[in-house]
């Protein structure tokens, strides 16, 4: 039993930190439309850079504040910064 939980969980992070590198894919087809980088993304949220590139880049775990200022720093909606297998 403890060897199902733990791949139960193991299995639930991984979809998790994929979907977190999806939504890195989308802020960064976003910010290359825009023309923009990184560093003025962090700025106009006020996100530490090195925070955002992990969230973006690395995929660890974004929050939902945190997807929020994004959205408005992009002009858009939180659920359309969303992958469609989060949606």
């Amino acid at each position: 039993m403890t060897i199902t939980i733990t791949i139960d969980r193991a299995a639930r992070a991984e979809r998790s930190r994929a979907m977190n590198l999806q939504f890195g894919t989308v802020i960064d087809q976003r910010l290359r439309a825009r023309g923009a980088s990184l560093h003025a993304l962090s700025r106009a949220t006020r996100i530490p850079y090195s925070t955002l590139y992990g969230k973006v880049r690395r995929g660890n775990r974004i929050t939902l504040p945190d997807l929020c200022r994004i959205a408005v720093a992009l002009d858009t909606e939180p659920s359309e910064l969303l992958p469609e297998i989060a949606r």
